[in-house]
């Protein structure tokens, strides 16, 4: 009998490890190429909004909608039809002051650069790299299908935009609401903009401790594409308790 109430407790012990993510479970160098995309496309540090757009190629009698619902594809009541081509638009969000973030684009660096001396040092500073007082959104886009103008059109409005072109639209927001208070453009050196936030309140005080039940990201990014105007309402919600990373909440 005690014997099988050893082995229960053995296996009741072994079951957090089996629901465990693999960056709960496993050091960031050991982490599989898949792992690391995995992570970057969904985990509670990385989001995705995509927006449909239907645009006229020739003759139809079809309507086409005017705007898409936030972080979802457009629709129509029938679909694309003859002389329509759907085109797709998404914005991806990589929550860079985050260090699970940093570890799984520094252990592609690693995969990819196996042999490069010294690269493992300059990983590890990267990754543990103190990111002060900001909280900070790398901003990925891609359009479908490829060769698509839109895709052009929102580069250009990336690379120009300032942070006047988001004010009052672009704020985290859970208790209370924090402002956008830098927008750094894309570049040569970094090709994708970001977000940049305030960690700390005037009084030096962190906005978000990982207690509350949800932080909300929300904007409205204006742009012209292929001669209309378009808003596409960005919106997602992270969940503090799951932004865990070596027992520590990483924003």
């Amino acid at each position: 009998m005690k014997r099988h109430l050893r082995i229960f407790a053995i296996a009741l012990l072994a079951l957090p490890l089996i629901g465990a993510k693999f960056w709960e479970s496993k050091n960031y160098k050991e982490w599989s190429e898949k792992e690391c995309l995995d992570l970057l496309a969904k985990s509670p540090w990385c989001f995705t909004n995509s927006f449909g757009q239907l645009d006229r190629i020739g003759m139809s009698s079809a309507n086409i909608p005017g705007s898409t619902q936030s972080g979802q594809a457009g629709e129509t009541a029938s679909g694309p039809t003859w002389g329509e081509r759907e085109s797709i638009i998404t914005f991806d969000f990589r929550l860079m002051s985050a260090k699970p973030v940093r570890a799984a684009l520094a252990r592609l660096q690693m995969i990819k650069n196996p042999d490069v001396p010294g690269i493992e040092e300059r990983i590890d500073q990267y990754v543990n790299s103190d990111p002060g007082n900001e909280i900070v959104f790398q901003v990925i886009f891609s359009v479908k299908p490829k060769g698509d103008s839109s895709a052009h059109d929102i580069l250009e409005f990336l690379r120009r935009a300032a942070l006047a072109d988001f004010h009052g639209t672009t704020y985290l927001a859970s208790d209370r609401s924090v402002p956008l208070t830098a927008y750094i453009p894309p570049s040569e050196r970094n090709p994708n903009p970001a977000f940049v936030f305030s960690r700390v309140d005037p009084e030096g005080k962190p906005y978000f401790t990982g207690q509350e039940k949800s932080i909300s990201l929300r904007s409205a990014l204006k742009i012209n594409t292929k001669g209309k105007l378009r808003q596409f309402d960005i919106f997602f919600q992270m969940k503090p308790k799951d932004m865990k990373f070596q027992e520590r909440f990483e924003m």
